[in-house]
């Protein structure tokens, strides 16, 4: 038998300083004080109090943990628009979130950065196909620290399932095939046992 529940609060289990599910490493930027007021790629006008980002290929829509590795300093933007791929930059965030990592004076330093989710509706979540399971154990409570760790990170699409005899942690789903590989890789490449899910229709 299939069971599956929505995580929403995990209280009382230490959190583990790994699993980070970094997806990109490189320079980041911030907007300029002329495109405030603009309108971004998703239709959003621009404001430096928001905390928004430009991304390459990020999926419009995903919510993304920026740290910053020069004093550790973090925070979740959301991607709502574009940007090119200029001198290495990988990113370019709100001012606002600029100065929370504190380098609007140099301009530029050196991120990490974490993949979320897509912050979808909940119709676009009953229609998203995706999911990664992140880890699979035969015992529920060795799913716990990990599951801990990344509620404490920010991750809000979470869910446990039992099959074939084991426990699956599951991070989404995901709308985007893209996000999902992207969080899959991540968690290979931090040795766990991560792989992609799709579901598939049903008539």
């Amino acid at each position: 038998m299939k069971v599956q529940h929505i995580v929403t609060i995990i209280l009382g289990f230490a959190v583990s300083p790994l699993f980070s599910q970094v997806i990109e490493t490189g320079k980041a930027t911030y907007y300029a004080d002329y495109f405030e007021g603009r309108k971004t790629a998703n239709g959003e006008v621009y404001r430096h109090s928001g905390f928004t980002a430009a991304h390459r290929t990020i999926p419009l829509g995903t919510r993304v943990k920026v740290m910053c590795l020069s004093n550790k300093e973090s925070c979740v933007v959301t991607v709502n628009d574009r940007c090119a791929d200029h001198a290495g930059g990988i990113i370019d965030l709100s001012k606002g979130a600029a100065s929370h990592l504190g380098f609007v004076r140099t301009g530029k330093t050196e991120v990490q950065l974490e993949l979320l989710d897509e912050n979808l509706s909940p119709e676009e979540r009953s229609e998203a196909k995706y999911s990664v399971i992140a880890d699979e154990k035969e015992s529920v409570e060795s799913l716990y620290p990990l599951l801990s760790t990344l509620t404490e990170k920010g991750y809000k699409e979470l869910s446990l399932n039992f099959e074939n005899g084991v426990y699956q942690l599951i991070v989404g789903p995901y709308k985007f095939k893209s996000n999902a590989v992207l969080v899959s890789n991540a968690f290979q490449n931090e040795g766990k046992n991560a792989k992609l899910i799709e579901k598939k229709d049903s008539f």
